[in-house]
This record gives structure tokens, sequence and C-alpha cells, in this order.
């Protein structure tokens, strides 16, 4: 055994974590030190490193975290059957080795991405005007996601329009240009969202291309569509997510790239960088995600409207998600249970408001940017704000 270096692992680990918890204290300067400047040139090498190779390398190296302790257990019970060991130096090897193995899966976690968990949230950083309630009957805040949601939908058939040019093209939809164009658009898109909203210029700056995963099949029983490799830089996806959902995947793992922790901010900025994309189905596939999270709110309250409004989608668009529905039921069950608790107890480690059901909370920063959007356009007082409006010179 290796008690030595399987301590200063340990020490290292729980340094780490400790430090991001310090940190939560102090969001500047996380963000000053490690979200701008230490975590971001250590992600960007890492995606440039990674970069020329084609395939996931994340996707093995989480096979080879679970594989090597495999390997060493059995290892050590052969040792043990053939009396070359006893149990207990066995057992106890094995339990040495899978300490040093988490404890530098944490470690390195949290130097390459992890402390950005430590930042305080975009809606406090922008000042904007926050959603944590659902409006009243009969109210403007109500008559606003009204009218939002019919503008969502105008949009999204717009969009639908300009990408496949007929409004029902007969099967399940797909960019035309491609999805190594497509990606491209989505990093343009990001330094326009970049200097829209004010932010640091490393977050606009162009990370390495999202990669597919090769089991796929296995990834859709988790119900997962992407992921971040904090460890190789990575933004992975499922490519058996239907494409009117893959799009924005695509772009909400390029967020997780910019230090975006919290799910609610990666949905968000994946709608923004789609909506700003030059590829009309990125656009389709960002709108679509913000009408869906628009409309599932204003149906629980006015369940009326929201239908009404879900039958102005176009045909294509209705073939889209109900294909997309039948692909996630195909695939729910026992795996996506176990999985979904999982990420919603780390989520919940990591003090990320809602654990997994963070991913459906960004319909409130989505409703915050509009009202920002609005309010900077034309300099006017919100309907359901109660302060005034900034005025943009």
């Amino acid at each position: 055994m290796r008690p030595v270096p399987t301590l200063i692992l340990a020490l290292f680990a729980l340094v780490c974590f400790l430090a991001a918890r310090a940190g939560t204290v102090y969001p500047d300067v996380v963000e000053r030190w490690f979200t701008e400047r230490a975590g971001f040139y250590i992600a960007l090498g890492l995606t440039r490193l990674t970069s020329v190779v084609p395939f996931s390398i994340a996707e093995w190296v989480v096979i080879l975290f679970f594989a090597v302790p495999l390997y060493w257990f059995l290892r050590g019970m052969v040792q043990v059957l053939l009396r070359r060991r006893r149990f207990r130096n066995a057992l106890g090897c094995f339990v040495t080795r899978l300490i040093m193995l988490v404890a530098a899966a944490v470690g390195v976690f949290y130097v390459t991405w992890g402390f950005n968990y430590s930042r305080t949230g975009f809606i406090a950083r922008q000042g904007w005007e926050s959603f944590d309630r659902l409006p009243e009957p009969e109210t403007a805040a109500l008559e606003e996601l009204r009218t939002f949601s019919a503008q969502l939908v105008e949009e999204t058939n717009r969009a639908f329009l300009d990408a496949m040019g007929v409004e029902d093209p007969g099967s399940p939809s797909m960019p035309p240009e491609g999805w190594a164009a497509l990606d491209a658009s989505l990093e343009v898109a990001y330094r326009d969202v970049c200097r829209e909203l004010g932010l640091h210029p490393s977050f606009g700056h162009s990370r390495a291309r999202a990669k597919p995963v090769y089991f796929a099949r296995a990834m859709s029983y988790t119900l997962i569509s992407g992921v971040y490799a904090p460890y190789t830089g990575e933004a992975n996806y499922n490519p058996l997510v239907p494409p009117c959902h893959l799009a924005h995947t695509i772009a909400h793992e390029k967020a997780h790239q910019r230090g975006i922790t919290s799910e609610d901010e990666a949905n968000f900025f994946g709608f923004l960088a789609c909506i700003r994309s030059r590829s009309a189905y990125a656009r389709y596939s960002g709108w679509l995600m913000a009408q869906q999270q628009i409309l599932g709110l204003l149906n629980r309250v006015d369940p009326d409207t929201a239908r009404m409004l879900a039958e102005k989608r176009l045909p294509g668009i209705k073939r889209d998600l109900q294909d997309a529905a039948a692909f996630y039921n195909r695939f729910a069950g026992r795996v996506s249970r176990v999985q979904h608790r999982i990420n919603d107890a780390y989520l919940k480690v990591n003090r990320v408001k809602g654990g997994a059901a963070s991913y459906g909370m960004s319909a409130r920063l989505i409703l915050a940017y509009h009202r920002w959007e609005a309010s900077r356009k034309t300099g006017v007082l919100s309907p359901a704000s109660g302060e005034p409006a900034p005025v943009t010179p």
C-alpha cells in the first residue's frame, strides 16, 4: 500500500473542494482569476490538444476510469485464489488505489473547470430582473407572457421555413448545411453574444468543434443528449438525439466549454448562440427550445392559450416534436432514472440550485433576457416590472 501518495492526493482533493466552497464567498475573485484567466487558459489548452483527434477522448477516459479499478480488483482476487497474497492485503491495496484515483479525479476536476461553480448566477451578475414565480391571472405580467409565447411560435416557424424551405419536408428535419458548418456558425454566434452582453472577451474566444460519441446507443438509455468533459476540454454530443434538439444541445455543451456550469445558464447561452447563428437550422433549434420552455410556463397558468399557440406550429415542427417524444419514450427506463438521481446529486453537491431540475429553469433566464432586450431597445418601463427600465443612450 502507498499511504503517503494516497494522503497527498486526498488532501489535494479536499483542498480543492474547500477552496471551491470558499469561492462562493468571494465570487468576484473566482470570476477574475479563474474563469477569465487560469481556468480559461487551462480549458483552452486542453481543447486545443484534444481537437487534433477526430473522436471523443473523454468517452474512453470514462471507460478507463471504471475499467482500471475493475482490473485491479480482479487481479487481486486471482492472486488471493492462487495464494500469492492475503485477502486483507489485496483488499487494502485495492481500496488505497481507488482512493488515489478518485482523489486525483476530484482535484483535477476543480482545477480544470469545477471552480466555476463558485461564480455568482448570471442574472445577478448582469443585474437583470429575476422571475421566481408564475404571473397571477389577468395581470400585465401574464399578458406579457402570452405575447412573448406567440412571438416564439412565430420565430420558430420563420426559422424552420428559412432552413427547410417548406412547411413540412415529409420526414424529420436536418440541417441542410451539415453539422460541421452549423458548429462553426455557433462559434461565430458566441462572439456576437459576448459583445451583445458585454462579457469578458475570453467568453467569445473560439473553442474546438463538438464531437459525437461512439457509444451513442448506450448513452441514449441515460437520456443524456450531451456532456462536457473538463478533463479533456471536449464538448460531446449524442448523434442519435433528434436533430431539432441536437443543434441546441451542441450549443449548450459549447457554453460549458466557456466556463458555464449550471444547466439553466448553459441552456440559456445555447439558446442565444442558436438564435444569433447564421445557420437557419440552428436558429430553429434555439427558438424551438425557448418556445417549449415558455409555452410550458404559460400552460401552467393559461392552458387554453398555450394549446392554441401550439396548434400554430408548422406541420414539419409538429412532426419533429412527435419524433423527439417517441425517441425519449423509447429509451426512458430504469437506467435513465438512475442517471437522473446521480446527476441530481452531483449538481446539488456543487451547489446548483434545484439540482437536475435546473435544466428546466432556463425559462426564467430567457424571460429576463427578453425583458432586458425590450427595455434596451425602447428605454421604457416594462409592463410587469416594478422598476424603470434602463435607458440606452
